[in-house]
């Protein structure tokens, strides 16, 4: 079976998946905001931007590609994973804000459809036999929406009432793929959880907080473990 990986960011990469190679994020924290700075730049210290790396996880052919942020990265990203690699299947991870007071940073998000503005993509939820094996790992998981947006989101304010989480690629992601006919599943790491209210000073500051310094840990711990069992069985998915 071929499993494409896709993430935004080197940072989301796990560490099963970079071993021997320099990670771009290695616990300096003044590195953190690479979040907020522009993918336009042509090399960085781990897998290079819209490159494809292939390697093998026990009988498992997998091909990984780290896109950079935002849909139109997502876009080119998805396009030469189906046209060069042709997989079976495509897996989504990384990290995403949490929109529910219950779901918590460390948490799985597994959507169930995404959305962008007015636009709308279900997903085939039946696919998603794995769940009971992430339980098994002590990951709490959740069901539900997903909607993407072109910037970071600083409050709830234009988040639609049955969303989960937020990201900046999901959408363009699944709708992409879907010009291939490759299934793709959405399993994101909440790294935060998105307040009610726009914070009235330095809300980007306040963002990169969240995140970073109070929850960065302990999102990236979750998502080498989702990863390792993504990874290892992608047949339940």
């Amino acid at each position: 079976m071929r499993t494409g990986l896709i993430y935004a960011l080197n940072m989301e990469v796990p560490s099963s998946l970079s071993a021997g190679r320099k990670p771009e994020i290695d616990g300096a924290y003044e590195h953190l905001s690479a979040l907020f700075i522009s993918m336009k730049r042509k090399r960085i210290d781990d897998f290079a931007y819209r490159q494809l790396t292939t390697s093998q996880v026990i009988d498992n052919d997998i091909g990984v590609i780290v896109s950079g942020a935002g849909q139109e990265n997502a876009k080119i990203a998805i396009n030469k994973l189906c046209q060069e690699y042709k997989p079976d299947c495509i897996i989504s991870s990384g990290f995403c804000g949490s929109t529910k007071d219950n779901v918590h940073p460390g948490d799985v998000v597994m959507a169930t459809g995404v959305y962008h503005e007015n636009q709308h993509l279900s997903m085939d939820t039946a696919r998603l036999t794995g769940r009971k094996s992430l339980a098994e790992l002590s990951l709490n998981y959740h069901l539900g929406n997903v909607q993407t947006f072109d910037a970071v989101v600083y409050s709830r304010e234009n988040v639609r009432e049955d969303i989960t989480a937020v990201d900046m690629e999901s959408y363009a992601l699944v709708s992409e793929a879907a010009n291939y006919g490759v299934p793709v599943m959405i399993a994101r790491i909440v790294s935060d959880v998105v307040p009610e209210t726009k914070p009235t000073l330095f809300p980007k500051v306040q963002a990169r907080w969240r995140i970073f310094f109070r929850n960065f840990k302990l999102a990236q711990k979750s998502l080498n473990q989702l990863a390792d069992f993504l990874v290892d069985n992608p047949k339940d998915i």
